[in-house]
């Protein structure tokens, strides 16, 4: 976990001090909706990934050097098993908190690294024979992330992909959120 943290904070520092100097550089607020796709890992009822629809909203708020983010998204689904039987729904709320770095490529064209803390809280109802065990748990993870996007002055539309990192050593049990962002800059 520590060398992950270190090469990510190498990257975002990196980053940091090579991002251009735009004209239109100055300190700015934007929100933007989130459409995406992600793959979660499941452990019930036996280990494996499966694919949702996720929506959500972010804001931002600094330079493009340097930008504080939030996040929120939101993702739910159901999966139904013949061999328990039993039905599990999910629902899960993930807030994110990190911070952003953009480089542009051109006047028009813009890479985004991103990294920082996930909460996410995940609803579980599992019925099995009639009977539904209800969970409601919290966790924290870290997560890191990079975007291609397109500035067309008040608007951006933006092409992301995220990774949660849930663990270090296994990485096919961490998260990825493949989205797309509608942006609107103030």
């Amino acid at each position: 976990m520590t060398k992950i943290l270190s090469i990510f904070l190498g990257i975002i520092f990196t980053q940091i001090c090579y991002a251009q100097n735009r004209a239109s550089d100055s300190f700015r607020f934007r929100i933007a909706p989130i459409i995406g796709y992600e793959t979660v890992y499941r452990d019930t009822p036996v280990e494996h990934k499966t694919s949702r629809l996720i929506y959500g909203v972010f804001l931002t708020l600094g330079k493009d050097a340097l930008a504080g983010e939030l996040e929120y998204t939101r993702g739910s689904d159901t999966e139904t098993y013949n061999t328990a039987p039993q039905t599990i729904q999910n629902a899960d709320d993930k807030a994110k908190l990190g911070l952003r770095s953009t480089y542009w490529l051109n006047n028009y064209l813009f890479t985004v690294i991103r990294g920082g803390l996930q909460v996410i809280r995940n609803v579980r109802d599992i019925t099995s024979d009639g009977i539904v065990t209800h969970t409601d748990k919290t966790s924290y993870y870290p997560y890191a992330g990079i975007s291609l996007g397109l500035d067309l002055e008040t608007f951006t539309i933006g092409f992301g992909t995220v990774m949660i990192f849930k663990d270090a050593r296994d990485f096919s049990k961490n998260d990825v959120e493949n989205m797309i962002t509608l942006g609107i800059r103030f």
